[in-house]
């Protein structure tokens, strides 16, 4: 298990501030860091079909080509390399990385299908949109972009990827899921499209697929599987692979993250800080502080999808600070002088929660405008030195058996978790078969 922060690829900057930024991640204690790229670095101008892809941390940084950001978290010029957690973020903004206009047009033209369109939905950003996770062509901009990622390097780089696709990031953010969906699931063809094995579906009579055909499917859950497992074709089976999710247990009805792809050899959600004590309480969790009883929770889901890479993240930590219990008396006001320390000890309990559960840790919006982790390097080495005692002493936390629950009923999955021994003294294990 990693302790790892996460850096979007505009938060880098130049050569200095990536050596700055290398500097404080030495000094806070991480152990690897997940980097995040966006569909928008392709550059249809480019006239060299092979330099289209132009991610920022595989361009130089000075006039030595080697001088890459992904190079130096592999020691280049430094003295200590970071394991690399690689997030495929496929979202369609209207300009590319170099703000030239068309760009969601472009892709819309090229992979759209018989008039069904790969763009989704819009959210608060009119510049943000989603690939459109019910159109069956979304997952060939999928299998692009992973394409992408393997020709500039990154993923021989890379100790595993995660997958999304929304504003958010997250495959499974439920506005996309809202309403009535509707998905044309495709049948794989001869020569090229979706392996339906992958996205766990049989069919009851083998056949050779007889031209474009799809099957029209209403499940969000299926969607994600099949758009996401569209990458895991091209990337293979070498590393851990998953998709990113904004939790694994909340709002079952539409996020639908439940059970996991068959595929997935990688999951992670962002359940350490996410959801306030109504939305906690509701679901079920009585021991208090139910927050921290939900992450524990979360954490045995992770254990017992039996993947080989399990991470819990902790998003957005500047406004989600407002409704986390502890510290008490939400909701909080994060001002320029408030108090840090019961946030620093909050924190520092949940990512020992996810420790003693085998389960990795990430800190996420290390530099985003108004966070408030940068003058943190105490607090993150305290979760630092927390990652190594819980490596040092694995058996600790007594683990109970797994047990079997239903996505359609997570509140009785809660009871049978804690009458199975599941919370602060034991970790039981939850399998969505």
């Amino acid at each position: 298990m990693e302790f790892f922060v996460h850096m979007y690829y505009y938060d880098w900057g130049n050569s200095t501030s990536v050596n700055n930024w290398l500097d404080l991640f030495d000094d806070c204690g991480f152990t690897g860091v997940a980097i995040t790229e966006d569909l928008h670095s392709y550059d249809r101008f480019e006239l060299d079909p092979d330099k289209r892809w132009k991610f920022v941390v595989t361009s130089p940084l000075t006039g030595d080509p080697s001088d890459t950001i992904l190079n130096r978290l592999q020691g280049y010029g430094r003295n200590k390399t970071y394991k690399i957690l690689f997030r495929q973020w496929a979202d369609v903004a209207t300009t590319d990385r170099w703000n030239n206009p068309g760009f969601r047009d472009y892709i819309a033209d090229r992979f759209g299908a018989r008039g069904r369109s790969v763009i989704g939905p819009v959210w608060t950003n009119a510049d943000r949109l989603a690939l459109n996770a019910y159109e069956p062509a979304s997952a060939d901009v999928m299998k692009f972009m992973a394409e992408g990622v393997i020709d500039t390097g990154i993923y021989d780089a890379c100790m595993g990827v995660l997958l999304g696709w929304m504003e958010s990031g997250e495959a499974d953010d439920y506005r996309l899921f809202a309403g009535t969906p509707q998905l044309q699931l495709p049948v794989r063809q001869a020569s090229a499209g979706i392996d339906r094995a992958s996205a766990g579906l049989v069919l009851s009579q083998p056949r050779e697929p007889a031209g474009q055909r799809s099957v029209r499917i209403h499940d969000a859950n299926i969607a994600m599987q099949v758009t996401g497992g569209a990458a895991r074709e091209v990337y293979g089976d070498s590393k851990p692979i998953g998709l990113l999710r904004g939790s694994c247990w909340n709002n079952q009805g539409k996020r639908r993250t439940l059970p996991f792809a068959p595929w997935e050899t990688a999951v992670q959600s962002d359940d350490a800080n996410q959801l306030d004590n109504g939305a906690c309480t509701a679901a079920g969790f009585t021991q208090s502080p139910v927050q921290e009883e939900a992450l524990r929770f979360a954490c045995d889901i992770l254990r017992g999808s039996g993947a080989e890479l399990q991470i819990i993240e902790a998003d957005r930590l500047n406004s989600n600070f407002e409704t986390m219990d502890p510290p008490a008396l939400p909701p909080h006001t994060v001002t320029a002088d408030y108090d840090t320390t019961p946030f620093f000890n909050a924190m520092l309990a949940r990512a020992t929660i996810c420790f003693e559960r085998g389960v990795g840790f990430t800190a996420t919006h290390f530099t985003g405008p108004n966070n408030v982790l940068t003058p943190w390097t105490s607090a993150m080495r305290a979760i630092a030195a927390a990652r190594v005692y819980a490596t040092q002493h694995p058996d600790e936390l007594p683990v109970g058996d797994p047990i079997t629950a239903t996505p359609a009923d997570i509140g009785s999955a809660i009871a049978d978790w804690r009458d199975a021994g599941g919370g602060a003294d034991r970790s039981v294990p939850v399998r969505f078969p």
